[in-house]
């Protein structure tokens, strides 16, 4: 199949028809559509697809041919910022989110670990963070290069967990069961870990602004 042509579908995709079968009231080649189904069938996937003609011919893969319809840039630009707001909108449970950047920050100029592995430094405290890098590093190692990481990793868990709360609040999620709570816990790192990644450079020209002004 060439390349762009029948790509599989979700719900919600807006496509172009470049070729549609022998059914009686065809729909023109160039007409869009959105798909608004898809079921299996025992012939096979079909697509069910409201067009903007007011056709609502289903389309099958083997019969039928379309390329999903281009995004101008400006469309593609305002996808891409939603998809950082969204991402970003973990931080807004935080009354001071740039303790936690401070600390992330810090901990990838370090170099004491994969960044990948971040939300587990999320979860530490001062004294975890201590007991990860003793007998990694001397003594006088973590005394000269680590006291600042060390001291860091307590306000900035505290914050998390206040975060975390603000969070299950507005959620209208139970305290009650602790297994739960540590489960929405390392939820809630892993969506800090992913804002971290998808927008490091939004967040650090932020954070390098809001510590200029103060």
């Amino acid at each position: 199949m060439t390349k762009g042509i029948n790509p599989e579908l979700n719900i919600g995709d807006k496509i172009v028809i470049l070729h549609m079968g022998e059914e009686p009231n065809v729909v023109p080649i160039g007409t869009k559509g959105e798909v608004t189904g898809i079921s299996n069938t025992p012939w096979g996937i079909q697509y069910q697809v409201k067009w903007d003609n007011g056709s609502s011919l289903d389309i099958i893969p083997e019969v039928d041919f379309w390329r999903l319809e281009k995004k101008s840039i400006k469309e593609s630009m305002l996808d891409d910022l939603k998809k950082k707001k969204d991402v970003l909108n973990i931080f807004k449970y935080m009354n001071n989110p740039d303790v936690v950047l401070n600390f992330l920050f810090s901990l990838q100029s370090s170099g004491i670990t994969n960044m990948l592995e971040l939300s587990n430094f999320l979860t530490m405290g001062s004294n975890d963070l201590r007991r990860f890098l003793i007998g990694r590093y001397s003594d006088e190692e973590i005394e000269d290069r680590y006291e600042e990481l060390i001291d860091a990793a307590d306000p900035m868990r505290n914050e998390v967990i206040s975060g975390l709360m603000n969070y299950m609040k507005e959620n209208d999620l139970s305290y009650d069961d602790m297994d739960k709570v540590n489960r929405e816990f390392q939820k809630f790192v892993k969506k800090i870990a992913t804002a971290y990644f998808t927008s490091y450079d939004m967040l650090k020209k932020r954070f390098n602004n809001s510590n200029s002004d103060s």
